[in-house]
């Protein structure tokens, strides 16, 4: 569960749009996307683009985009559609069409962040099938924990190793 207090939607956002993990990007065409989904409607132009950039926050839109329409506790992501669009948003994911984008690609799905979940795999290269985690948790300790972890995986099993926490993150090899 996430602490609200220390961690703000726009950075949980921006967070979300995965830029630690753009090397394990690769342009997806929509309809390989979509696949693992249940879609209501599309509606739109274009209804296969190449998808070079999945984002959750509207300022993370680069040319070629998908952007997921999410509301959260203090913003509605339909409030910052326009923007995502003037930004090179090719697709929109979200729970009801909005008519005034005629030129623009929508997906209207049941639920977006489950949709979300399942395009990022995809497009992502399923990374949970991939990689083997370890969770620390605890009072005290864990960064020491997390980076003794790290030096050992890599000098005793020759392993590549990354570490994500508060203090800093690590992508390893």
């Amino acid at each position: 569960m996430l602490n609200t207090s220390l961690l703000s939607y726009g950075t949980f956002a921006k967070t979300l749009t995965f830029p630690l993990l753009k090397f394990m990007s690769k342009p997806t065409d929509l309809k390989t996307l979509l696949k693992p989904i249940r879609v209501k409607k599309i509606q739109g132009a274009n209804f296969n683009p190449l998808i070079q950039n999945l984002a959750l926050h509207s300022q993370c839109v680069q040319p070629g985009s998908l952007f997921f329409v999410v509301s959260g506790a203090e913003h509605d992501g339909a409030d910052f559609i326009d923007e995502a669009v003037s930004r090179g948003a090719q697709v929109i994911v979200t729970e009801k069409l909005f008519p005034h984008l005629r030129n623009i690609l929508q997906v209207q799905v049941e639920d977006v962040r489950e949709a979300m979940s399942k395009v990022a795999k995809v497009f992502y290269g399923a990374p949970d099938t991939k990689l083997a985690l370890t969770g620390v948790t605890g009072t005290s300790g864990k960064t020491t924990t997390t980076w003794l972890l790290q030096h050992i995986y890599e000098t005793a099993y020759g392993q590549s190793s990354g570490l994500l926490g508060s203090l800093h993150y690590n992508l390893g090899k």
